[in-house]
C-alpha cells in the first residue's frame, strides 16, 4: 500500500523510540520524535527528510543508572504498591499537524503483566569448599510486542511538521515516581511501522 502511495520511495519496516524523565512534581509529558540532538543511546528519532507510517505503539518505562539506558529492560506494568500505577490510569493524546488523531486514549491499553520465569540461584565455591548462594533473579517471560497497541489509524509522522504526543496521568499528594539517587526512571514511547525515506516532501497532512 505504501509503495503504491509513494512510488519511487524506499519503504522499509522501522520504529521510533523516545524517552522522557519522570519527575515527582510533573504528571504531563510531551514526546517529540523529531531529532533535536542530545538523545540517549537508545532513542531512535525521525530525520527531517523522512516520513513514518505508524501501525502500533507501545508505552513502557525503564529504571537504570544515569546514562545506562542501553542495558535497561522496558517494563509494561507498575510494581505492586508503586505510584507508577497512576500512569495506567492516565491517557495519551496525539495530534499530527492540524489533525487530532485521538484526544484521550486510555493508558490501560499499554498495561501488560507478563508471566515470570521461575526463580533461580547461582552458586560459587567459597572458602574451604563451601557453597555460596547468590541473589535470586526473576525475569519477565513474554513477547514484548504483546504489549503493543495496534488500534491506530492513518497516522503519519512527518520529519518537518509538528506532532504533539502527550501522556497525562492523575496525581495525588506526595506522588513518588522518581527512583533513588543516582538512578533515573523514564517513560519510553515506541512507535512501530514503516519509514518512507525522503518522503517528507511527498505527503501533505
Amino acid at each position: 500500500m505504501l509503495q503504491k502511495k509513494f512510488p519511487g520511495k524506499e519503504v522499509a519496516p522501522h520504529f521510533l523510540r523516545t524517552e522522557v524523565v519522570l519527575k515527582n512534581n510533573i504528571n504531563k509529558y510531551k514526546f517529540d520524535h523529531r531529532s533535536v540532538g542530545g538523545e540517549s543511546s537508545t532513542e531512535i528519532k525521525l530525520d527531517r527528510n523522512d516520513l513514518v507510517y505508524v501501525t502500533s505503539m507501545l508505552l513502557g518505562w525503564i529504571e537504570c543508572s544515569t546514562g545506562a539506558e542501553a542495558v535497561a529492560s522496558i517494563k509494561t506494568y507498575a510494581p505492586a504498591g508503586s505510584d507508577l500505577e497512576a500512569l495506567y490510569n492516565g491517557f495519551m493524546s496525539l495530534k499530527t499537524g492540524a489533525k487530532v488523531n485521538f484526544e484521550a486514549l486510555s493508558c490501560l491499553n499499554f498495561k501488560y503483566v507478563p508471566q515470570q520465569q521461575e526463580e533461580y540461584k547461582t552458586a560459587t565455591l567459597g572458602p574451604s569448599g563451601t557453597t555460596v548462594q547468590h541473589d535470586m533473579h526473576m525475569l519477565d517471560q513474554f513477547n514484548f510486542m504483546d504489549a503493543a497497541y495496534s488500534g491506530v489509524e492513518d497516522i503519519y509522522l512527518h520529519g518537518t511538521k509538528s506532532h504533539e504526543i502527550t501522556v497525562e496521568y492523575p496525581t495525588k499528594s506526595s506522588m513518588n515516581v522518581e527512583p533513588s539517587s543516582g538512578s533515573v526512571r523514564k517513560l519510553v514511547l515506541i512507535l512501530n511501522g514503516f519509514i518512507i525515506k525522503n518522503g517528507a516532501d511527498a505527503l501533505n497532512k
